[in-house]
């Protein structure tokens, strides 16, 4: 009887992986466990992965990790974005606006982040208080003035 190229080569890629485990099953007669495997179609045995399948699931690891990181990609690039908008908005602002906003900016700062930005004032450094700030002030211009920008930005229909 003759068997199959691929029946073949998926019992030597089995029997393989059993000599590399030393497993008892080839050991006391390598060929004849051979010849039996591929003549009785011998299932593969637990734990067995065919290289197959192996190089199937990288695949699919490499595509996930691709996608992935496409997505963060263009999520950076969203906030990179908006962080040009929030700026563009902050620019445009007068000395006035900007205190306005920074007043209301530091009544939404939490205990902490209230002490931590009066200290590093006095001190005249910044760190995490002056971030919580600009994370407060960003936010604050976000509610204010970006849902009006974006309504202007929007295409009018019938302006060909």
């Amino acid at each position: 009887e003759t068997y199959g190229e691929k029946r073949v080569a998926d019992k030597l890629e089995v029997f393989d992986f059993l000599r590399k485990k030393e497993s008892p099953m080839s050991s006391k007669n390598p060929p004849g466990f051979l010849r039996d495997s591929i003549e009785k179609d011998y299932a593969p045995p637990l734990g067995y992965v065919s290289l197959e399948e192996r190089q199937k699931k990288k695949q699919e690891e490499e595509e996930t990790r691709r996608r992935e990181r496409e997505t963060a990609e263009a999520k950076a690039a969203e906030q990179a974005e908006h962080a040009s908008r929030i700026d563009a908005v902050w620019d445009s602002l007068s000395e006035q606006e900007k205190t306005g906003i920074q007043e209301i900016a530091i009544k939404s700062l939490n205990t902490f982040a209230l002490h931590k930005y009066r200290e590093e004032k006095l001190a005249e450094r910044i760190g995490a208080g002056h971030h919580a700030l600009k994370a407060a002030v960003d936010s604050v211009l976000s509610e204010r003035y970006l849902a009006k920008l974006q309504a202007n930005e929007a295409p009018q229909s019938g302006s060909d």
